[in-house]
């Protein structure tokens, strides 16, 4: 008729106006809140709302529903298209009254007398009497009829010593206790009476859930289910297979010996046997609230599987009803628990419904999170701020809230007992999660108080009912950031409910028969227990939108849970708790980790270092081809070599990588750190894959660099040049005895032992360096650990906040670089001032070659070297005390020339050096060099750097042939080192001495900045004066950037790969020390075959 088809009309145009409505402000409340309302306001659980009943109703005791009022029966209707079965009162009249129960009326009775006997056969009790019997003795024992209990006392409450014993009879709605015939307990369900047995039992139209659930097997039926009626007409035509609704299946179990075992079958699961048929039933018939919430618990803990029985039944009864957006959200459903999202992913994660704002400071600066709890019957426990129940590890409560603040990246790592999870833990609890929302849409606070967000979960386990599992990405690529054009972003299935441990759902119905309880027993009933082994929640930052004028960037999508369950065998957990690190130890102590992650869109940060990478690249390609292109002009018509050529790309690549990580690892460091807005956030992946790929290329290219550099320092041609004169009219007793190749014709020679001495003061410095790597690394290791500014690299947004925590690798090596740094910059201070004002140790070492009179010639290529001219301005150096005084006070008094090549004065030489200089030869020079040095003479020295054998007499003096072969090659050795000598200093310096400023010429400004030699090298000498003191090139002084820098990224890169900055510093140590070494030895042996000295003399 009109009026249906009206009312017809108004239920669809309801459910279309949800459908159409926006997502609705969920508030933050509790029951005690609704109640303050009114005394007919309740907290209506399934949608989180304060509701209020309506006539003849009344809250209940717990404030979570309506019941009727003490005079009204209760009915319900029918599930229609807009609404779910709604609960109906109807007040009782005509001097009636309700039941207890509330389902019919009834007369109050008549009164009757307290002495009335009854029989066994009596079945009505009127309402006011108290009705005693005799007792009977049966077997020795005082018993009373079905229905009775025993008492001691008669009507006045007196003890009965004249009537004896008597029998009192229960309530129908109570039985005798078995265990205590003194006492009556109520039925399990407020329908149920009992019935002539002394059972209690579900009256006409109802059945009791138990016997549904234990099926043909009567005996189960107080195994299992809650012994609650449920109406017969509900379940009609439904089966309920004990061994098919009480099935759990387990995946990827771990086995004995930590073997997976791709699945696990739980049969006659406790919490499925107990409560499926209960929760079924009346959530359908009544939407009574726990049973549904014990429903959508159940369906819960099988992980959402659709081909469960209790998720399959959760969606029929959802089915039923239209009205499935629920303040807006599609998937939750009127008067139902909200498991399922049914908008598409991206609208659930990319959703801009979120109104507050995100800040360093203030309200917005915490995530406030809230937990609506539930009990695994389906109780409501009410909402919990969130604190540090989402986590299993323990600790100080300030540390393990401190994900919560905003831009706080936060990672906790502990072991978790399972033998406390199996046999010590309660049963789990059930949780849904909400963010705290307190802004309104126009960025004001709301009057309210805040509202409520659901926060989607992603239980990487879900499996789907074809066995994929569209989430376990997820958690196998944790530096994953999820954004709306990624591919799989649709195959995602986020959920509503979560636990962190199950001890419940892989415990079987416990077996009568069974009566032992050791610790074995109930592990071997705990078939398998699973628990949250990966959680992280995830917070990401909006991308901003140009065209509005609201900075979207400060807002925040809806963040998400994403969990990996875990799961094992009972009877594999370890009785013992295991040693620590022992193979076994995950058996029992397995670990588990929380994350907490703020990340934000980089796509554009990554767009610009990507295009200043390139940038980075083409100027190191050009810089390698400069480098090229300087050192072939250098060579003349030498051909290039390919190891100075790999050496400089190294280098070069290395250099500009360092420079870049630098750089790049700052922007990390000052913009999130010190930044006032929340504006920069970290990278998901720690350490970051670009920063980890560019490191490492740094390392080995700084490392083969270095490598190739001692290579060639020790290789370099050197020869140390004596001017010294024979003396006149003296000589030596060993010339006349036995002449030797460095007497003169007169018979006069020039003692060795200057040249000696420079060589060893040659060797000794060439490793010695600007910095020391001991004093470096103490003073590292007293900022980074004694101060605790490592952990200003921890991923907070605070500098100041130097709390210990897991720290972020890009921070990390910047804080070790920054510090590292700053103790090498106060060294290279202190080296420039005490250089400057007091002793410059290559200063000090050419002083020392005018003291003995010394010229230092290094060739470090075929026509490129460098000369430190130390011909002394003296007659003579080798000389007594009293000369060497004089000769000093002759030159101080002005009496002799300047000292250097041209000896010009400071005037004209207006600051230039006339003792350093670097060479370019001709051809032919080099040509007569190595005529003078035949390499057959190389092969003399070969013996190792150290102590010998005797070189004259002795117990252990070689035979006269031996000798004799000897002091031939002795011989040789010496004639070569007089011919080097006197042609460097005829055929090389004494012209370029004589030619002056014509071949002794200032560097250009672009040799000084990039090392470009002079126009038509080769064809004539040149020599450039080194006043930046390029020859420490050839040592370790000049070389002191590249091994601090190496220094650096062996540190870091050890500190990084051990997580101990006391591990890293001695492993550096090491091979800093290491490199040392091998640079003095190598050099020695060079300077031992180069100069023609005997390596023996090299101490």
């Amino acid at each position: 008729d009109l009026h249906s088809n009206l009312n017809m009309l108004k239920e669809l145009l309801a459910v279309l106006l949800c459908l159409m409505s926006s997502v609705a402000d969920i508030q933050k409340t509790s029951v005690s809140t609704c109640a303050s309302q009114g005394s007919s306001y309740y907290y209506d659980v399934p949608s989180l709302t304060c509701s209020q009943c309506t006539t003849n109703q009344i809250p209940s005791i717990d404030k979570q529903q309506c019941v009727c009022s003490a005079n009204a029966i209760a009915s319900y209707t029918s599930w229609t298209a807009s609404s779910g079965p709604s609960l109906q009162c109807t007040v009782c009249t005509g001097g009636t009254f309700p039941t207890k129960v509330q389902q019919t009326c009834i007369a109050c009775g008549t009164t009757a007398s307290s002495t009335t006997s009854l029989n066994l056969s009596a079945a009505i009790i009127s309402a006011t009497c108290i009705a005693y019997g005799p007792s009977s003795v049966v077997s020795g024992v005082c018993t009373c009829p079905v229905g009775y209990i025993l008492t001691d006392f008669n009507a006045t409450g007196a003890l009965a010593n004249n009537e004896g014993k008597l029998c009192l009879l229960c309530p129908f709605n109570t039985y005798v206790d078995s265990t205590n015939p003194y006492r009556c307990m109520p039925c399990s369900d407020e329908k149920m009476r009992r019935d002539s047995t002394g059972r209690c039992s579900c009256p006409s139209g109802y059945v009791e859930d138990s016997v549904l659930a234990a099926g043909s097997s009567a005996s189960d039926a107080s195994l299992v289910g809650i012994h609650v009626c449920v109406d017969q007409s509900v379940v009609q035509g439904q089966s309920f297979a004990l061994g098919s609704f009480a099935q759990q299946k387990y995946y990827d179990v771990v086995d004995a010996g930590g073997a997976i075992t791709s699945s696990v079958v739980v049969d006659r699961s406790l919490p499925f046997a107990a409560y499926y048929v209960a929760s079924v039933a009346r959530c359908k018939a009544t939407r009574h609230t726990p049973s549904c919430q014990a429903l959508a618990n159940l369906c819960a803990l099988t992980l959402f599987s659709s081909d469960h029985p209790t998720c399959q039944a959760y969606q029929d009864i959802t089915k039923t009803v239209l009205q499935s957006s629920i303040n807006g959200f599609k998937g939750w459903y009127l008067a139902m628990p909200w498991l399922f999202y049914e908008q598409t992913t991206q609208e659930v994660l990319f959703a801009t419904g979120i109104n507050r704002g995100v800040a360093l400071s203030g309200g917005n600066s915490m995530l406030n999170l809230t937990l609506t709890t539930y009990a695994l019957n389906g109780t409501y426990l009410g909402q919990q701020d969130v604190t540090t129940q989402l986590q299993l590890c323990p600790g100080d409560v300030r540390d393990l809230t401190r994900y919560q603040r905003i831009g706080s990246n936060y990672i906790l790592n502990c072991r978790l007992d399972l033998m406390s999870i199996a046999l010590s833990y309660p049963e789990p609890t059930f949780y849904e999660l909400w963010l705290s929302d307190p802004t309104a849409t126009d960025g004001s606070a709301r009057a309210s108080g805040p509202s409520l967000y659901p926060v989607p979960v992603i239980i990487s386990n879900y499996r789907k009912s074809d066995g994929t599992t569209p989430n376990k990405f997820l958690a196998d690529s944790p530096s994953l950031q999820l954004d709306t054009t990624y591919s799989g972003l649709g195959n995602i299935v986020p959920h509503r409910r979560f636990f962190l441990y199950d001890n419940i759902g892989g415990r079987k119905v416990p077996d009568p028969a069974k009566t032992s309880s050791t610790t074995q027993t109930q592990l071997q009933d705990m078939t398998v227990v699973r628990w949250a082994s990966y959680m992280e929640l995830r917070i990401q930052l909006r991308k901003d939108d140009p065209s509005t004028s609201i900075d979207e960037s400060q807002k925040i999508y809806p963040p998400y849970l994403l969990i990996r369950y875990q799961q094992q065998v009972g009877s594999t957990i370890s009785l013992s708790i295991p040693k620590l690190g022992a193979s076994d130890e995950s058996m029992r102590l397995p670990m588990v980790s929380f994350r907490a992650t703020y990340c934000m869109d980089l796509s554009n940060f990554w767009y610009i270092t990507m295009i200043l990478f390139i940038l980075l690249v083409i100027f190191m390609v050009i810089s390698c081809g400069f480098k090229a292109f300087v050192h072939k002009q250098s060579l003349g018509i030498y051909p290039m070599q390919s190891e100075i050529l790999f050496m400089d790309c190294c280098g070069t690549l290395a250099d500009f990588f360092f420079w870049g990580l630098i750089v790049m690892c700052g922007y990390w460091f000052i913009f999130f750190k010190l930044q006032g807005v929340v504006k920069v956030l970290l990278p998901l992946d720690n350490p970051n894959s670009a920063f980890a790929a560019v490191f490492s290329i740094c390392l080995v290219a700084k490392f083969a660099q270095v490598c190739m550099l001692i290579r060639h320092q020790s290789k370099v041609d050197i020869f140390f040049m004596d001017w010294e004169k024979p003396k006149e009219g003296k000589l030596r007793q060993v010339a006349k005895l036995q002449p030797s190749p460095t007497t003169n014709e007169e018979g006069q020679d020039v003692s060795v032992w200057r040249t000696i001495m420079i060589a060893n003061e040659w060797a000794e410095m060439q490793s010695q360096r600007h910095t020391d790597i001991d004093f470096t690394l103490m003073f590292v290791l007293l900022f980074l650990v004694g101060l605790d500014y490592l952990y200003l690299s921890t991923p907070q947004p605070d500098v100041v906040d130097l709390s210990p925590g897991p720290t972020n690798a890009v921070l990390r090596f910047f804080v070790i670089a920054m510090w590292y740094f700053t103790v090498v910059v106060i060294q290279m201070v202190y080296r420039k001032f005490t250089y400057h004002f007091m002793d410059d140790p290559l200063d000090m070492f050419v002083d020392l070659c005018q003291l003995a009179n010394i010229s230092v010639f290094v060739l470090d290529g075929p026509i490129h070297g460098f000369y430190l001219h130390g011909r002394s301005v003296h007659p003579h150096a080798d000389v007594n005390m009293h000369q060497l005084l004089a000769n000093h006070k002759a030159e101080t008094e002005g009496n002799l020339p300047f000292r250097g090549l041209t000896e010009q004065g400071d005037e004209r030489l207006r600051g230039n050096t006339d003792l350093y200089f670097e060479m370019y030869l001709t051809e032919s020079v080099r040509t007569g060099f190595d005529e003078k040095f035949p390499r057959d003479v190389i092969g003399v020295n070969a013996r190792p750097v150290g102590r010998g054998p005797p070189l004259v007499g002795g117990r252990d003096a070689p035979n006269n042939a031996a000798a004799s072969a000897a002091d031939s090659a002795l011989d040789v050795r010496a004639k070569a080192y007089n011919a080097v000598n006197e042609y460097l200093q005829k055929e090389v310096i004494e012209p370029i001495q004589a030619r002056g400023d014509t071949d002794i010429r200032l560097p250009s400004w672009y040799h000084r900045l990039f090392g470009v030699p002079p126009p038509l090298v080769g064809q004539s000498t040149v020599f450039l004066r080194d006043n930046q003191q390029r020859f420490s090139h050839v040592l370790f002084y000049g070389i002191e950037l590249e091994l601090v820098i190496l220094d650096l990224l062996m540190l870091a890169a050890w500190d990084l790969a051990s997580g101990d900055a006391f591990v890293a510093a001695l492993i550096t140590y090491i091979i800093s020390h290491g490199l040392c070494v091998l640079r003095e030895r190598m050099g020695k042996e060079n300077i031992a075959r180069k100069t023609l000295i005997d390596p023996r003399f090299l101490i």
